[in-house]
């Protein structure tokens, strides 16, 4: 037990912490569609960061908006048999942060691209890992606009 701490220890590895943020944004409202994919993922990764979700703005000090979340599926190659053999998933979101009614992030553009293959006769699989695919993107998404509210602390 003690040898995989020292490893683990010894090559550099330490727990995820919470980034540093500004008090005002501890008490957040998400203007964001709860049924969004994105609202679950960075509704916990700002919980994680200690920051309190207000349903209602007036009850926040700070305001994230998200202006734009698009997620969308392009074919990136096809094979010799017309058959699409690779697809690209790129996803964009585009949010603005206010705090205390003045504009801090002013339409922050971030950017996601994922390529995966697709196989007609595998079609279960290829959705599973579609599907797999997206909900990773959208936890990376989340992570990404954490770190970039920790750059206005």
């Amino acid at each position: 037990m003690w040898v995989g701490l020292l490893a683990l220890t010894a090559c550099g590895y330490q727990l995820k912490q919470a980034v540093p943020l500004s008090e005002a944004m501890k008490q957040a409202h998400l203007q964001l569609a709860s049924e969004s994919p994105l609202y679950r993922p960075l509704a916990v990764a700002l919980g994680h960061q200690g920051v309190t979700l207000h349903e209602a703005v007036t009850d926040a000090q700070s305001r994230i908006v998200i202006h734009q979340n698009r997620l969308e599926k392009v074919v990136q190659s096809i094979g010799v048999n017309n058959r699409v053999q690779e697809y690209r998933l790129d996803y964009t979101v585009l949010f603005s942060v206010y705090e205390n009614d003045q504009l801090i992030i002013n339409r922050q553009a971030l950017n996601i691209s994922r390529d995966y293959s697709f196989d007609i006769t595998q079609i279960t699989g290829a959705q599973a890992e579609e599907r797999i695919l997206r909900e990773q993107m959208h936890q990376d998404m989340a992570d990404m606009i954490i770190r970039r509210l920790s750059y206005n602390k």
